[in-house]
């Protein structure tokens, strides 16, 4: 009797192992298929950097040298777009949650954002603010009882001005214990903000060309102009003002944009309710993958549930995806910015790496 249950634990535990091995075996191979494609798909015209990730493990990691270099060097730092926003919003978070709600002092808005509703963080923060994409007025679009999603670059300079008004003499009309003749400008305070975090992110304002020449990683960006004798490409000229780091002018290396990733959706860097509100769907946004919920900064996505946002600025693209239920994520950054004239062929690289990521993440 007792050699019979030996042989059949025996024989279970020989099961059990081979049905273990057999996984292994297939995640190995749907690894080395996936490294396989994004060599592929980065193979031609790209001269940027991709790191996937999982539980902050390296799964795959591609450097690809710019014209005039060499070789390929990693750990460069990129002007990472609207990316930025997603940053931005947790670093808000994490100082000023409370206040998320709270009505915000209109008098001091330019008088053609001035709404007859009250007007709040959150509101800028989810792009349902009633402010136009543009930022030169309002617009009268409705998703339910409120202002629907309309993308703009106004709601996080506006909300970054209010937050760190210039020296002019306007009180601030988000509240903050720090006292005014101490408290940092929003260059200093974010970089305070990556410092503590330890993240490879940084707040550089001025020209270009000079920020290039404090921060040697920070690579020069080009513009891409499709003409007849095929792409032309030329070093792109930027004068970031200190607003715009709010909206789109952070600098990072994706080691960077992966810890902060890592850190954040790992509950590193906000408050449980804090997080829980970055990650809700606030607004609706009509997208060319789909309908997508927005929430503070941050895309969402389902099936598998899906944290994203891209960006675009001349000279630079990006995009970052994180899948918490596996831990998974990419982080891809480019010093080109493609020709619009071509939207479809501007953003085809980035949506076919989304499309490989999402698909490995519903295998896992």
């Amino acid at each position: 009797m007792i050699l019979k249950w030996i042989y059949a634990n025996i024989i279970l535990i020989s099961v059990l192992a081979n049905s273990v091995a057999c996984a292994a075996t297939g995640l190995q191979e749907r690894n080395e298929r996936l490294k396989t494609h994004l060599n592929k798909e980065l193979a031609t015209d790209f001269q940027g950097e991709v790191l996937l990730r999982q539980h902050g493990r390296p799964l795959y990691q591609s450097s690809r040298a710019t014209s005039g270099e060499a070789y390929a060097t990693k750990g460069n730092l990129y002007v990472i777009g609207s990316m930025s926003k997603t940053v931005f919003a947790a670093f808000y978070l994490a100082q000023h949650e409370a206040q998320l709600n709270q009505p915000l002092d209109q008098n001091s808005l330019p008088a053609i954002l001035r709404r007859p509703a009250p007007l709040t963080p959150l509101m800028l923060l989810s792009h349902t603010s009633g402010i136009n994409r543009n930022g030169n007025g309002l617009h009268d679009k409705k998703q339910g009882d409120r202002a629907a999603f309309v993308y703009s670059n106004a709601n996080y300079q506006l909300l970054a001005t209010l937050l760190f008004p210039a020296s002019s003499g306007v009180e601030p009309t988000v509240r903050s214990s720090i006292p005014e003749d101490t408290k940092p400008r929003l260059q200093s305070a974010l970089n305070t903000f990556f410092s503590r975090q330890q993240l490879d992110i940084q707040a550089q304002t001025g020209e270009l060309s000079q920020i290039m020449a404090r921060e040697p990683r920070l690579r020069a960006g080009f513009q891409e102009q499709l003409t007849e004798n095929g792409p032309q490409l030329t070093v792109t000229e930027l004068t970031i003002a200190e607003p715009e780091l709010a909206s789109g002018f952070l600098i990072a290396s994706v080691d960077g944009m992966a810890d902060f990733q890592d850190r954040l959706f790992g509950g590193k860097t906000l408050l449980p309710s804090a997080l829980n509100a970055m990650v809700t769907p606030w607004a609706e946004r009509e997208h060319r993958w789909g309908s997508l919920g927005y929430g503070l900064g941050l895309q969402i996505a389902q099936q598998p549930l899906e944290y994203s946002h891209s960006g675009y600025v001349p000279g630079y693209m990006s995009l970052m995806l994180y899948y918490p239920e596996s831990g998974l994520q990419l982080v891809m950054l480019d010093n080109v910015s493609r020709d619009l004239t071509d939207m479809e062929r501007a953003f085809a690289r980035m949506d076919r790496l989304r499309q490989l990521v999402r698909e490995y993440a519903n295998s896992l």
